[in-house]
Order: C-alpha cells, then sequence, then structure tokens
C-alpha cells in the first residue's frame, strides 16, 4: 500500500488525540475565569459605575487620536495583560497560529525539516492534547496561577500596574479598544473610518464610547453636515450620543454567552471544535473550584437555550466563526 501524506489538520488532530490543544485550554480557562472581571472593567471604564480608584486624566488630544491609527500597537502592548508571554505579541501569536494551519504539506515538511530538536518540542507542545475541561487539580493550579499572574508582588510591582493603566496606550486601551471589542465586537479604526464615511449608525456606537472622537477632523466634519443640513432625526441621534452610554446592556449571562462565543472561535482556530455543553461544564468547574458552587448559577439557560447563546456570541473579529451549523 502506497504511503499517504499526512495533512497538517490531521497531524494536529494525531497530537490532540482525546483531548484539546494544551494552549487553547489554557487560553479557555483565562477567559472562563474573567467575565465577572470584565463586566466590573467594563463597568466603571465606559457605563460610569463606582470605581475602586480614580481614572488619570487623558492624553493630550492629538495623541489620543493618533491611537485610532495605531491600534496594532495598542493591542501588541497589553496582550500581556491577557497571558501573552512578553516577548509575543497578540496580534503576532493569532497571525502565527493562522499562517500554521494554513499551511500546505510541502511548506509544513520544508519548515520542520530545518528545526532543531527543542525547536520542534517548542512548536508541538501547544497542540499536544490535555482533558477539556481540565480536572479540578489541573484547574485548580491553572486558576492559582493566574491568580498569582494578577496579585502584584509588592508596591514595586503595583506602581508599574497603575504606570501601564495610567500612559496613553494604556489609557486607549481601558477606554476604548479593549470596551470597543467587548461590547461591539469591532475594532476601534474600523468603527472610526465608518463614521467618518457617514454611517450614522458607526458614528452613534462611536460617540456613546468615546466622546473624545469629535477631535478627530473626519467626525467633526460628519457633525457639522448632520446639524447643518441633516435630518431632525439625525441631529437628535447625534446629540442623544453625545450625552449617551453604549446602548448594549451588559448582563452576566450575556457575557457568559459572548466569551463562550470566544472560546468556540478559538477552538476552530487550532483545527478543533468543543461543544456548548463543554464550554457551560469549564465555566462550571471554574465556579466549583474558586467558591464551592456546583455550577455556574450566573449562566442563565442551559440545553437548546445555552447552545444558541454560544452561537450567537461566535461573532468576534479576526477568529474563524466554524462551519455553519456548529
Amino acid at each position: 500500500m502506497a504511503d499517504r501524506s499526512v495533512s497538517p489538520s490531521e497531524a494536529f488532530a494525531l497530537l490532540r488525540g482525546n483531548g484539546q490543544p494544551g494552549l487553547f485550554v489554557s487560553l479557555a480557562v483565562r477567559i472562563a475565569s474573567s467575565p465577572d472581571y470584565v463586566r466590573e472593567l467594563i463597568g466603571y471604564m465606559v457605563y460610569g459605575d463606582s470605581s475602586p480608584k480614580s481614572l488619570p486624566p487623558r492624553p493630550p488630544m492629538r495623541e489620543w487620536i493618533a491611537m485610532y491609527r495605531h491600534h496594532r500597537a495598542v493591542q501588541n502592548g497589553f496582550g500581556v495583560g491577557f497571558g501573552f508571554p512578553a516577548d509575543m505579541t497578540a496580534s503576532g501569536f493569532l497571525d502565527d497560529i493562522r499562517s500554521l494551519s494554513h499551511m500546505s504539506q510541502e511548506e509544513v515538511a520544508a519548515e520542520v525539516a530545518e528545526l532543531s530538536h527543542d525547536e520542534m518540542q517548542d512548536l508541538i507542545r501547544p497542540f499536544i492534547g490535555i482533558p477539556f475541561p481540565p480536572d479540578d487539580t489541573t484547574l485548580r493550579a491553572m486558576l492559582n496561577e493566574l491568580d498569582a499572574e494578577a496579585e502584584p508582588d509588592g508596591p514595586e510591582d503595583e506602581l508599574q500596574v497603575d504606570e501601564l493603566i495610567a500612559c496613553p496606550a494604556g489609557q486607549f486601551y481601558f477606554r476604548v479598544w479593549w470596551p470597543c471589542w467587548i461590547l461591539y465586537r469591532e475594532y476601534p479604526p474600523r468603527l472610526m473610518r465608518a463614521a467618518r464615511l457617514g454611517d450614522l449608525d458607526a458614528l452613534d456606537r462611536l460617540l456613546r464610547l468615546d466622546k473624545y472622537a469629535v477631535h478627530d477632523p473626519g467626525i467633526a466634519r460628519v457633525l457639522g453636515d448632520v446639524m447643518d443640513v441633516g435630518s431632525a432625526n439625525a441631529r437628535k441621534q447625534v446629540v442623544n450620543a453625545l450625552s449617551g452610554r453604549p446602548r448594549v446592556k451588559l448582563t452576566d449571562s450575556g457575557v457568559r454567552a459572548g466569551l463562550a462565543g470566544l472560546i468556540s472561535q478559538l477552538a476552530f482556530l487550532f483545527h478543533s471544535k468543543v461543544t456548548a455543553p463543554e464550554i457551560q461544564a469549564l465555566f462550571d468547574a471554574v465556579e466549583r473550584v474558586r467558591g464551592g458552587s456546583l455550577t455556574d448559577r450566573k449562566i442563565a439557560a442551559a440545553g437548546e437555550s445555552w447552545s444558541k447563546a454560544v452561537q450567537r456570541g461566535r461573532n468576534w473579529p479576526s477568529l474563524p466563526t466554524g462551519p455553519a451549523g456548529q
């Protein structure tokens, strides 16, 4: 019988075995452990909820508006906060995974032929399968590691965190980039571009999120046009946006469904798949290990309703949404 080459997808499946890629499981645990933090942070960054400490003033407007054009640098600079190693940027990580998953058999073979044994181990390790969700002992160790990362070791570390949030990129990231991604599933430059072209819905969402966007010359021009020759409804929409908050309703169950959709999309990125019940089991396991509850009670629905909520939540940009119906 003739030998048959193994495709990259088949190779990944062999490495996974009956589990899921180790790096994916690690990312999924980080995401599943964060919904309350996400809601709290968005609440006081965007909706005016009480904050544990006062936020520093924004940088000069010219510098602020310029960051709409340099969002990738902002994103990369804060990838560490979501678990990426200091020498690995968030966007670089996604680019590497996408490139690897789309390589042909010949390209993979050529790359592998040039790797040393240690380099090969580094390449393979993130794709080796482990159980999903991990058992409670493993999960507890992973959560303890996350908590240790988040806890400052001393006054110097705490000062570094404050400086990170206070710096111009940090201000933009936490006030605009991250909330825009979470609430609208959109990147700020794309939202800004649509608003500059006269899309009133995009302008509405942008101004509700970032009042300082009015300092962008293109946005100022559109605002002037609307207030000068726009319809009464358009003028009212702009005025309401300038005085209002994002319309997105942030609920415990909604945040969990959205993050579950993100986990599902990450699985597709790794040439894998996890089901909605498996993702719910991960949220339940995190709650069980952290607080002793048998389930995550903030997941409002189970069964078919939860599955549909997860499918609706698979709308995160720059990630595969998976085959239709999955």
